[in-house]
Order: structure tokens, then C-alpha cells, then sequence
């Protein structure tokens, strides 16, 4: 190949610049006919110089690794190896810079510890680092404190969140929560559960307030309390007693039914013990007529405490009974039970049913042996009657 151009006059320096042009090959000059030297450049071979010069002028593709022309310095070789094979492959991603990028990577740090509750100190955690380093290189992890000032924070955010709901919240009545559809209640409740449990409150609520005769809110129950504090403490104590419309009275003087606590004691060593509940005794919770005496009492409470004629200590028929006050008081058996509160004046009244062992005396013939009939354990006055018996049954055998 010949061409023909301009160059210095000297055919050393002509050849020096047309293989710097072209890249290689003789070249020879003269002067032309408007007096200009004019250089002839034949191309020959390529050179190794010539080889690597080429090779820098290569660009990669970072999709396929197909390596570009780039003599001219353009792009239009690496446009046309776009279009013709990754133009469908990768998708516009928008393009998010360094600082946008590392804050939405704490947000998800953050919102991770507090959903799945992990330590403040996971990230100082060897492991979790890596696996970081691994995800996402260029990611610096916050250190602990930072994390806790970003709780703290995000604590405050949802606080004034939730604050701010229920101040536009509108309240709704339980009444209307029955009327509710599923969907309509979902709306502000989420969990299915909790709706049910909702729905559950508000249905007993309305049966509660049926049963007493109208609907009845906290404040409504408070403040009549305090009304009927109050009028109590303004009547007189005659006033109370009387009788009328309109007039705070004795609420238990129109009751014919009284409340009894009962219990059981047994003389024992000389003195009264109460029997425990285990050993069959306790305290019973009646609820009798006003006008109920003290005799009918003990043998509700002989019932109660020997049932089937039984108990801890004993038959019934080797017992003596009776009834006692609160403070082991015997009482007379025709004292009825307005009586007995009036007495005592107690807001709840408490008797006794009292047993002690009946004294046992047994009588034998001298001249025979004793045999006790009885298997139950001798009271003591007994045995010791049956010795001195015997002691004489001996003396009289050795005198004859």
C-alpha cells in the first residue's frame, strides 16, 4: 500500500513519522512540484511495538467480557454491542447515591433488632460482620451506641404516631360494635382475634347492663355512690330508721333473710378448741330466717358438723351440744336471730355449735370378770371406778 502525503525533506525523519502515523513500513521523499517534500509510506508488517499499541486501544464489556475496539476513540462500537445484545437484559435501576443508600440500610439494621428482639450488641457480633461484609462491602456498620440512640429515637417517632391516632380516633359506642361488620371492624382492629375477644366484652357488657335496667357507664356508677354517700351522711340516725319514700333507711330491716357464719367447738383438756377445717369442722356461711332461734341453729349445726350422725371425734349420741356467741358465750336456745344481731350490733353474725363428751359410768357385777361392751376408748372416771372394783373383787376372795 502507497500513500502519499506530506512530511519533512529528510526520508530518515519521514519514516520516523509515517511509523508513528500508520504504525510501520518503508518510507522514502522528494520534492513534490510546488516545492514540497512529499513522503511516500509503504505499509508493511506489524511490528510487536505496533501489536501493543493496538491492545490498549481495547475496552471490555462488563455484561460479557467481549473485549471492543476502540481506534477512534468513540463509542460507537460499544453502542452498536448494547443494542445487538444486552439491551433486553438489564432493567433502568435508578440511580441512588452513597448517603441515601447507607441510611436506608440502617433503617433496615433497625427495624430488624426490633421486630425479631436481637441485642443492641449483634453488631459488634464477629460473625454478623461478615456476613455484612459479604451482602454489602461497601456498608459501614453503626457501632452500639449509635443503635440505641437510633431506638430511642424511633421510640419517640412511633409514640407521637400512636398519640396522634387515637386523638383522630372516633370513639365507638359498644352498641354500635354488635351492628359491626367483620370487615368494617377490621378496619381499626387487625387481628382477628382481638376483634373477637371485642365483640365478646361488648356482648356482656350489654347483657350486665340489661339485667340491671338500663345502661350504665364507670361515671355513672361512681357519681351515684358519691350521691348516696351523701345522703347517708345528711340523714339523722332517726331519719335512717324511718320508714318512706324518698328516706335512706336500715337496708337490712326490709330483708326476712339474715346472714350466719357457723362453727364448731369442742371442749378438749378443759377448754374450747376449734375444729379446723381438714378435721371436718371450718366456718359455714348461712343464710336463714330473721326469725330462726338459736335451738334451731344447733341442730342445723349438728347436721352440718356430724353429718350422717359421724365426725372426727365421735359418734353424735356421745356428745352434749350447745350454742355459743363470738366470744364463746353460751346462749339461750329461744334467742332468735334479729334478736342476737340486735345484741351485738355486728355487721355479721357468728355462733358457735359447741359438743363436749358426755360423762360415761359403767356399773358390773362383783363376782364376775369385766368385759367391757364398748370397744370406744374408757373415759377416765370410768377406769377408775372399774379399778377400784376390782381391788375390792380381789380382797374379798382373799379374805374367804
Amino acid at each position: 500500500m502507497v500513500v502519499r502525503g506530506r512530511g519533512c525533506a529528510s526520508p530518515k525523519r519521514g519514516a520516523v513519522a509515517g511509523e508513528g502515523v500508520l504504525g510501520g513500513g518503508c518510507a522514502a521523499g522528494g520534492a513534490g512540484p510546488n516545492g514540497k517534500v512529499e513522503q511516500l509510506v509503504v505499509m508493511g508488517p506489524a511490528t510487536p511495538m505496533h501489536r501493543a499499541h493496538r491492545a490498549k486501544l481495547r475496552v471490555k464489556c462488563r455484561i460479557c467480557s467481549t473485549e471492543l475496539s476502540y481506534l477512534n476513540k468513540t463509542t460507537s462500537s460499544m453502542l452498536r454491542h448494547y443494542r445487538a445484545r444486552h439491551e433486553n437484559e438489564v432493567p433502568d435501576t435508578p440511580r441512588i447515591n452513597s448517603a441515601s443508600r447507607k441510611q436506608m440500610l440502617d433503617e433496615a439494621l433497625l427495624n430488624f433488632i426490633l421486630k425479631d428482639c436481637q441485642p443492641l450488641s449483634i453488631v459488634e457480633s464477629e460473625g454478623f460482620r461478615e456476613l455484612v461484609q459479604v451482602l454489602q462491602p461497601s456498608y459501614v456498620l453503626p457501632t452500639r451506641k449509635t443503635i440505641k440512640q437510633m431506638v430511642a429515637k424511633k421510640y419517640e417517632e412511633e409514640r407521637e404516631r400512636v398519640k396522634m391516632e387515637v386523638q383522630q380516633a372516633v370513639a365507638i359506642n359498644i352498641n354500635v360494635i354488635g351492628v359491626m361488620t367483620d370487615e368494617e371492624l377490621g378496619q381499626d382492629i387487625k387481628r382477628y382475634g382481638d376483634r373477637l375477644a371485642l365483640r365478646a366484652f361488648c356482648h356482656q357488657r350489654t347483657v350486665t347492663n340489661e339485667e340491671s335496667g338500663g345502661v350504665e357507664t364507670v361515671k355513672s356508677v361512681l357519681m351515684q355512690r358519691v350521691r348516696d354517700r351523701l345522703g347517708e351522711q345528711r340523714k339523722t340516725p332517726a331519719n335512717r330508721d324511718t320508714a318512706g319514700s324518698g328516706i335512706v333507711g336500715n337496708k337490712h330491716a326490709v330483708k326476712a333473710t339474715r346472714r350466719v357464719e357457723m362453727g364448731w367447738l369442742h371442749f378438749d383438756n378443759g377448754t374450747y378448741h376449734q375444729i379446723k377445717t381438714r378435721n371436718g369442722g371450718g366456718t359455714r356461711h348461712l343464710s336463714v330466717q330473721k326469725s330462726v332461734t338459736m335451738g334451731e341453729l344447733l341442730e342445723t349445726g349438728k347436721g352440718l358438723f356430724f353429718p350422717n350422725g359421724f365426725s372426727s371425734k365421735g359418734p353424735v349420741e356421745d356428745f352434749e351440744f350447745d350454742i355459743r356467741d363470738y366470744s364463746h358465750n353460751e346462749v339461750s336456745p329461744e334467742v332468735t336471730v334479729s334478736q342476737l344481731y340486735e345484741q351485738t350490733k355486728l355487721r355479721m353474725l357468728r355462733i358457735y355449735t359447741t359438743s363436749k363428751a358426755k360423762d360415761v359410768i359403767l356399773l358390773s357385777d362383783a363376782s364376775s370378770d369385766f368385759e367391757p361392751t364398748d370397744e370406744r376408748p374408757m373415759k377416765d372416771n370410768a377406769q377408775t371406778i372399774l379399778r377400784e372394783q376390782n381391788q375390792e373383787t380381789s380382797s374379798l376372795e382373799d379374805w374367804n
